[in-house]
């Protein structure tokens, strides 16, 4: 027969079973450490105790790979720096687009319009943002905030008034949940005024929590 999963108990298999993978039970690392060990037709031979080998059966840490390992995990980015790019604020204390983006690495996303980070793949992320910024008078105070979708996520937005013209920083981190084809992006507003706002540094990231 071919695919056989043959059993031993006490004994380590000096060798591999021809189409066959073996299960048994044997002390890892002397007396009193007994564990469960898995052999492959391959040769490779994998332990699960006290402490993991992969690869090897005798782990030094609480999990030891014998050679390379992947690790899915999912993350986005973007950013812009030095653009000046100008952001026309027409009304007062409502949310505009911070545009002018350009995408950095991602996995589970998709970066779009310029602006934002489409979810391919939905959980819980945290997310870091910084933006640098003036305007032409000073004395302006101006919010920016995370949207995923529409809405302004709370948890994530700082703001600054500007002074003398000088270039202002601001930043924020915190946890989003998103779903499949959430969108998230940066925003700003003008609180109590159309002055517009220039966008001297700005970046986004997100990696899965």
């Amino acid at each position: 027969p071919t695919n056989v999963l043959w059993l031993q108990n006490g004994v380590a298999p000096s060798v591999s079973e021809l189409d066959a993978a073996g299960l048994y039970s044997a002390d890892w690392d002397g007396a009193g450490t007994a564990a469960f060990f898995m052999r492959c037709e391959e040769g490779n031979r994998h332990v699960f105790g006290s402490k993991v080998g992969i690869d090897t059966v005798s782990p030094s840490e609480p999990l030891e790979v014998n050679g390379n390992a992947m690790f899915d995990n999912f993350y986005g980015a973007f950013s812009q720096d030095g653009l000046d790019t100008v952001i026309t604020i027409s009304v007062a204390d409502t949310y505009y687009n911070i545009t002018g983006m350009s995408g950095g690495s991602v996995n589970g996303f998709t970066f779009q319009n310029s602006r934002e980070l489409l979810c391919i793949k939905a959980g819980k992320y945290k997310v870091d943002w910084s933006v640098s910024f003036s305007d032409g008078t000073g004395t302006n105070h101006f919010e920016i905030a995370a949207f995923v979708n529409s809405t302004e996520q709370v948890a994530v937005k700082g703001g600054s008034t500007t002074t003398s013209n000088a270039i202002m920083s601001v930043g924020a981190s915190g946890i989003v949940t998103l779903a499949v084809n959430d969108v998230i992006l940066l925003k700003v507003k003008h609180e109590g005024g159309t002055e517009n706002v220039t966008i001297d540094h700005a970046n986004l990231s997100l990696i899965r929590a």
